[in-house]
């Protein structure tokens, strides 16, 4: 799979998860989107589901800064 190809499955996700649209560069935790600790938790879930990959819990959520933080957070893992 490319990075790229990555970003747009996770963009797709999270669109999923809040039911609206958003852009690679929007804002997710800042503008309140996903303030709902069950729509991170069902995001962050589906993320480690789908991919096989694993967010430490006492990681701070620097990769939920963004769609874009999200993908390369994730293909750091997938590439590890």
């Amino acid at each position: 799979m490319e990075r790229r190809e990555l970003e747009q499955q996770i963009l797709h996700l999270v669109r999923q998860a809040l039911h609206q649209e958003v852009e690679p560069q929007t804002r997710l935790l800042d503008s309140g989107r996903l303030v709902d600790s069950m729509n991170i938790v069902k995001l962050v879930c589906e993320i480690e589901e789908r991919y096989g990959v694993s967010f430490d819990d006492d990681v701070e959520l620097d990769y939920l800064d963004d769609v874009k933080s999200l993908a390369d957070s994730v293909w750091g893992k997938l590439n590890d």
